[in-house]
């Protein structure tokens, strides 16, 4: 199972259910955060974007799943459309 979570805390409020319904399958699940967030912190050093990669492995440890922090570190902006 692939978890695709735009920003961090995505993937528990948006699907934790459904990712524990599927530990007790033995599937390999994966957690993929796609932003840091960093666009919106006055100052991307700060130690908020470290919580937040520390925090997002750690809930994914919880639900049982693998942790991908995909642009961890950068400043990139996710686009609301794909055109």
């Amino acid at each position: 199972m692939l978890v695709l979570a735009p920003h961090a805390d995505d993937e528990v409020f948006g699907c934790a259910g459904a990712v524990i319904r599927h530990v007790p399958t033995g599937c390999a699940i994966s957690v993929v955060v796609l932003s840091d967030g960093a666009y919106n912190i006055r100052d991307p050093t700060s130690q908020v974007i470290a919580t937040r990669e520390a925090e997002s492995c750690a809930a994914a440890a919880l639900l049982g799943a693998s942790c991908i922090l995909a642009l961890a570190g950068s400043r990139h902006r996710l686009r609301r459309d794909i055109d």
